[in-house]
């Protein structure tokens, strides 16, 4: 096989870029031993009671219970806990230490009765498989969302309510918390103690504090009622005396810790606070030890409430007529659509945090004096504002939130089209403005970017997912005009092409078409119907390529079937394929200034598909593949062919033995290579069951030039290489050919994991960097900067 090179000088989509060098700097899955299921795990405790006796639980949709489990010595990332009710599943997430947090959504509640038994199973699933155990519960009660309830608190004599409180990023830090009290309408008020617990595991959703913090001295005030405060092993003490005095009043409590240990880990990490009300659950029991109330704890941080005005006074709320709303806040990846999303971030889009807001348009956010509070809505101009000019004591209350004004901006009118004056839909601004804020602004359907911007000076980059961009580019945004600009990118594209029939069966060629587009730095190359539905601009977004492959089986064209494509590229020099083809081989026959012929001889390959999941291009973070039961395809294509070609040596100019590394396989989903110490690794999805039921399996086959076995100091590939696949070594064939060799894995057992070929002989050059950093690449927060293909880092503006 021939070895390819391009322009040094090619620059190539810096979306692709961030996710290779961040896959190849922060994640090293390594898995050297194989992970099995223990022989039978043993439910314990059902929502912190014996799972021995029928337990009786009160339901809720918005409030979880918790199922700990024994027997599993070691946990590994993709372990699944699958909660089924009478053997269906209502149920599951990963399963990261022995407690299974169950939650039931309000369709599952529908289906239940009140006074009724049922078995409660929970299962350990990995890669298909499961060992469960089962426990019966009776449902006591069951609420919906929105019904009128006390939620955890089940206290008859006393109840307390507060907003979220937080634990400020100091060694020795303060937290005050605010309480509302209340006896109950059956109690007199009366002289009672109450226990807060903080430590350990305090039997809610989340747990308490972490180790390293501890309680130095607390201290209580009522204007209600006389309150004493003292220190315990598992938290606080509260005395109330509330004998003679009112039935309801405030308390304050302070609590002084030393979490000089924590917090120095803290800083070492250097995590940012989160923006969800997260870090721990203090849970305060009455004398009877029923739950009298919950308080919400930020850790390194403090709560801060914010509504956003129009600049006529209406507040913003998020859209709640739509269904499932709350989903558009939540997820990091396909539904992501909100109204409106507020949220903290460090000013450049590299790190942000977001929340779900109330109905009524408040977002419960955390404050830190490095950051900056924003806004992304339509219509207006993106406000930031630094947090250090918030004081978070004032608004701390979701009563008392932070207004924010939007401010309206100067209209923008950017025109984004190709090299042939064909609009860029999927055309986008990545704009910074004079003092380091970053913008990003997405191009409408007609590829115009129209957004408010406020005046000033901006610069950065005119980017496409199916363009390269230009760098370079300056706005002047002037107070009382609209700012009008053009940018032209161009678009590397299939010029010309042609099909031919060379072995195996015979299929109706005439009647095959090719079908291509170029997408954050790869040329997507595949077979279609001659009437087939071509990929467009409209099918990509920032989340990858919404297209199915197409089924060229129904041409004829069957396993046997060898087929020679050729086609003329404008603008790209390809190094590398990649995808859905099997044994293929391909060379760059032609090449001048603008033009590369490249012809590729393939055999088709199936592939079978969960229609939930896109085909195509994902990586193990942007990736929750499903499994058990949901493990299973819905959907066959039995003869496909569609690569990806790739410039790796423009992406990785200073490791050239990366150029003519090929990976065929007919996973449904891939992620470009990892390259490290040694190490090829690629991660690949595809359904454990096939839609007939059978076991799914599948192949591996990658080409490896002698550049790369000679940097890798392999002589003997079938000794000097191991394969390991989800963390099992397999056994591999070897074939020698021309400039390098092929390995091959067959068959593959699906589901989902880490495919990784490494050298047992390889020895690091200190001199060379992970994957050869691209020149162009900022090393301060490089690949944090790029859009995952699948997942969302950067928030876009239209």
């Amino acid at each position: 096989m021939d070895r390819w090179r391009s322009d040094p000088s090619f620059k190539t989509i810096v979306l692709l870029l961030g996710l290779v060098v961040l896959a190849a700097l922060i994640v090293s899955s390594v898995w050297a031993q194989g992970i099995d299921l223990p022989d039978e795990i043993t439910i314990e405790t059902v929502d912190g009671e014996d799972a021995d006796q029928v337990n009786e639980l009160d339901l809720a949709a918005d409030e979880p219970f918790e199922v700990t489990i024994s027997g599993i010595e070691e946990f590994d990332e993709r372990f699944e806990w699958i909660v089924r009710l009478n053997g269906e599943i209502v149920d599951r997430e990963r399963a990261e230490d022995s407690t299974a947090t169950v939650r039931f959504d309000p369709e599952t509640l529908e289906e239940l009765e009140e006074g009724e038994e049922y078995e409660l199973e929970v299962a350990l699933s990995y890669r298909g498989e499961e060992v469960s155990d089962a426990s019966d519960i009776r449902v006591v009660s069951i609420h919906q969302p929105g019904e009128a309830r006390d939620g955890p608190v089940d206290s008859e004599i006393f109840t307390l309510s507060m907003n979220r409180s937080g634990i400020p990023p100091e060694p020795q830090p303060t937290q005050e918390i605010i309480m509302t009290g209340e006896f109950r309408a059956q109690e007199e008020p009366h002289d009672m103690t109450l226990s807060i617990e903080m430590f350990g595991d305090v039997g809610l959703s989340e747990d308490g504090l972490p180790e390293g913090i501890d309680v130095t001295a607390v201290s209580a005030e009522s204007d209600a009622w006389s309150v004493e405060a003292s220190p315990t092993e598992e938290g606080i003490e509260l005395e109330v005396h509330g004998d003679g005095g009112p039935e309801s009043g405030e308390i304050q409590l302070t609590i002084e810790f030393d979490a000089s240990e924590a917090y120095e880990e803290f800083e070492a990490a250097e995590q940012a606070p989160e923006g969800t009300p997260s870090g721990a659950q203090y849970r305060i029991e009455d004398e009877a030890g029923d739950t009298s109330g919950t308080i919400s704890t930020v850790l390194w941080g403090m709560p801060l409430h914010v509504v956003v005005e129009t600049p006529d006074g209406e507040r913003l709320t998020p859209d709640t007529d739509r269904e499932n709303w709350e989903e558009y806040y939540e997820a990091r990846a396909p539904p992501y659509d909100p109204s409106i999303e507020v949220y903290v971030g460090d000013g450049k889009l590299v790190t942000t945090s977001y929340t779900l807001p109330s109905a009524d348009g408040v977002w419960p956010l955390v404050h830190s004096e490095d950051r900056y509070l924003r806004v992304n809505v339509d219509g207006f101009a993106d406000p930031v504002v630094p947090l250090e000019e918030i004081d978070p004591e004032a608004h701390t209350r979701y009563e008392n939130p932070y207004v924010l004004e939007l401010p309206e901006g100067e209209e923008l009118e950017i025109t984004m089209n190709d090299q042939n004056g064909e609009p860029l839909p999927d055309g986008f601004l990545e704009l910074e403005n004079e003092d380091g804020i970053r913008y990003d602004l997405e191009a409408d359907e007609d590829g115009v970017v129209r957004t408010p911007l406020q005046p000033g000076t901006y610069t950065g980059t005119a980017l496409a997912h199916t363009a390269m961009p230009e760098w370079d580019i300056e706005l002047n945004v002037v107070e009382g005009e609209v700012t009008e600009k053009e940018f032209v990118l161009t678009a590397p594209q299939v010029v010309d092409s042609s099909v031919e029939h060379v072995g195996g069966t015979e299929p109706d060629v005439d009647s095959i078409a090719v079908n291509s587009i170029f997408y954050e730095g790869a040329m997507i190359v595949g077979l279609m119907p001659e009437d087939g539905d071509p990929v467009t601009r409209a099918d990509v977004d920032r989340f990858g390529v919404d297209k199915d492959p197409h089924d060229i089986a129904e041409l004829g064209v069957d396993e046997t079937t060898e087929l020679r494509l050729t086609i003329e590229l404008d603008g790209f020099e390809p190094d590398t394929l990649m995808w859905a083809a099997r044994d293929a081989d391909w060379e760059v026959v032609e090449t001048d200034d603008d033009r590369t012929v490249v012809e590729i001889e393939t055999k088709a390959t199936e592939i079978q598909k969960i229609d939930e999941m896109r085909t195509g291009f994902g990586d193990q973070d942007s990736v929750e593949w499903p499994s058990g039961d949901a493990d299973v395809a819905d959907e066959e294509f039995e003869a496909v062919v569609e690569v990806w070609l790739w410039d790796f040596e423009a992406l990785f100019d200073e490791a050239d033995y990366m150029s003519g590394t090929s990976v065929m396989t007919n996973a449904q989903i891939f992620s470009v290579p990892e390259m490290e110490d040694g190490e090829l690794s690629i991660y690949m999805a595809a359904p454990a069951e096939t839609v007939d039921g059978e076991e799914h399996t599948g192949y591996y086959q990658a080409f490896l030039s002698d550049e790369l076995l000679e940097e890798w100091n392999v002589e003997d590939p079938e000794n000097d290489l191991q394969v390991v696949w989800a963390g099992e070594e397999e056994q591999f064939h070897v074939e020698s050919v021309d400039g390098g060799v092929y390995i091959e894995v067959d068959p593959v057992h699906y589901s989902d994991g880490a495919m990784e070929l490494r050298s047992l002989t390889y020895e690091p050059d200190d001199t060379w960097s992970v994957f050869g950093i691209p020149w162009y690449v900022p090393v301060a927060g490089m690949g944090l900067l790029a859009i995952i293909v699948g997942a969302v880092i950067v928030l876009r503006k239209k």
